[in-house]
């Protein structure tokens, strides 16, 4: 059994689900920052001074490509943008909490793979529709729409586009183009 959301309520939990992927996407980069500047000192070979640059590409990749997702989601690209540079994370902060055991290692992983797992979740939210169908305007025209351009005199419902000129503007004419008109008007552009 489905319960249906007015449309506001559906835009409450909507921004709520956001805030919590935020939320969930910061704390896993800060985490995740914190380990991978450590591995990129530590096995990397790194100096002090430029480890910080190591988890800012990896982790900002993630970050890029997650709004990429949301906006996008059925981008294969970023999808896969998205799930190779978590498991790059994934994987550096496991090898990074391998001297902590089993329990180290699931601790330092688990932020970015829940973070993969929040973006899919959040994708699946961002796509329902704001208002239910039953509750959608229902359409009564039920012939096909036609441009106006193929309107042909024989069509009573077909505007009369030279009347509604000549209601709106009355039988004005343009004034012809002079080089002193263009000039002026190439001068205030």
């Amino acid at each position: 059994m489905t319960h249906e959301l007015s449309p506001k309520a559906r835009r409450i939990v909507l921004a709520f689900g956001i805030f919590l992927t935020a939320s969930i996407a910061t704390g896993a980069f800060v985490l995740s920052f914190a380990g991978l500047t450590d591995l990129a000192v530590r096995y990397g070979g790194m100096s002090t001074s430029l480890a910080w640059i190591w988890p800012l590409i990896v982790d900002g990749t993630i970050i890029g490509a997650t709004l990429t997702v949301v906006l996008s989601p059925r981008s294969f690209y970023a999808w896969s943008v998205l799930i190779g540079s978590a498991l790059i994370s994934i994987v550096g902060n496991g090898v990074h909490a391998e001297s902590h055991g089993p329990v180290g290692i699931a601790i330092a992983t688990v932020p970015p793979v829940l973070l993969l797992v929040v973006t899919h979740l959040m994708v699946h939210l961002s796509r329902l529709p704001l208002q239910s169908e039953a509750a959608a305007p229902a359409v009564t025209e039920t012939r096909p729409a036609r441009p106006v351009y193929l309107a042909h005199g024989n069509d009573p419902q077909a505007p009369d586009l030279a009347r509604s000129w000549r209601q709106n503007h009355g039988n004005e004419r343009p004034a012809p183009a002079t080089a002193d008109a263009l000039e002026l008007a190439a001068d205030a552009a």
